[in-house]
């Protein structure tokens, strides 16, 4: 299985650093451009950054068990 021989780990944090950062540019993209009627905060980075460890965590516990589920099989 495709998830088998993969670093869950690696693939997580390298997705939540992406993730953070790209919340991170919205945010600043936002202030940039006053006269579209949008405004970037530290409380939406915060959220967005709040948001990613949680998807991260969902993401880790899958990838668990289906590793361990494929490794069942075997």
């Amino acid at each position: 299985m495709l998830y088998y021989n993969v670093n869950k780990k690696k693939v997580i944090s390298y997705g939540v650093l992406y993730t953070i950062f790209i919340g991170v540019l919205m945010e600043f993209c936002q202030l940039m451009i006053k006269g579209a009627g949008r405004t970037g905060s530290l409380g939406d980075i915060a959220a967005n950054t709040v948001g990613t460890a949680i998807g991260a965590i969902i993401v880790y516990a899958v990838m668990k068990k289906l590793v361990k589920r494929e490794s069942i099989k075997d």
